[in-house]
């Protein structure tokens, strides 16, 4: 009787407060929420998924059983079916793909596709991102859990998945932690269209940045990358020369050993 009431809690809550409920449930750890989404019916598996990360919600789907997967993707807007899978592990999405409707699964294969020359072919998922009504608190948590790669500088995105600024980490860590991710924030420039071709993005590189977000056309965050990494692809670098890109990824690697020596080891944090 009374996992039933916990149960009902649990959906009440999620229908009624979807954004504190998901806030309280993304502080669990992944196999936590694993087995609270295989206990819930696909309808209010939906409501934590829209709201969650897309980096997150792919760990964890890639631990239900496949039934229950294909389930949440058939029910789940196109766009949110697409960033999520675009995150899970390689064979975890193939599985995926080839098991939804033939519709579907053909629609988000074509998504997910992009030329090789496209900025879109190179997209990094596994950066942690925060949302803008985050407190500086639970950013600060979300780092220590190390679920996903924590940055110098960390982009920011709306409850719609779409790209709002970003924060940089020594801001974050000199704030009060009851303030809010929006009121640090910075505006950054243009980000990167995900079918832009990589040629174009190099010549036109903001130089504050090693790394730049890519966003689909409407907005909606994809994740990152790295100006190093597509310089090795052999495409035209503008005026960003080799030594340059290069002494802004030791600074950026230097910046995070000092980050990690503040914050301590993820994996000590999660065991303690």
């Amino acid at each position: 009787m009374k996992m039933e009431n916990d149960q009902l809690l649990v959906d009440k809550f999620l229908d009624h407060h979807p954004d504190h409920a998901v806030d309280a449930i993304e502080r669990l750890s992944i196999h936590e929420i694993v087995i609270l989404i295989e206990s819930l019916s696909t309808d209010k598996s939906r409501i934590v998924f829209a709201n969650m990360p897309a980096f997150k919600a792919a760990k964890v789907l890639e631990h239900v059983p496949l039934d229950y997967k294909i389930q949440i993707f058939t029910t789940i807007p196109l766009s949110l079916a697409e960033n999520i899978l675009r995150s899970m592990d390689k064979p975890k999405q193939q599985e995926t793909l080839d098991q939804l409707p033939n519709e579907l699964g053909s629609n988000l294969k074509r998504a997910l596709i992009y030329n090789k020359k496209q900025i879109g072919a190179h997209i990094k998922t596994d950066i942690l991102v925060l949302f803008e009504d985050y407190t500086v608190e639970r950013a600060l948590i979300e780092i220590k859990k190390g679920i996903a790669s924590a940055k110098p500088i960390m982009f920011v995105i709306n409850k719609a998945k779409e790209l709002v600024g970003y924060v940089e980490v020594n801001e974050l860590v000199a704030s009060e932690s009851n303030k809010l991710i929006r009121s640090i924030m910075k505006e950054g420039s243009s980000p990167i269209i995900a079918n832009m071709l990589i040629k174009d993005a190099l010549e036109n590189w903001d130089d504050s940045f090693t790394e730049l977000p890519v966003v689909k056309v409407n907005g909606l965050f994809l994740g990152v990358v790295s100006r190093v990494e597509l310089s090795k692809l052999g495409e035209t670098r503008g005026t960003t020369g080799k030594l340059e890109i290069k002494t802004g990824n030791a600074l950026g690697d230097l910046y995070l050993i000092g980050l990690t020596s503040l914050l301590g080891n993820p994996e000590q944090n999660l065991k303690s």
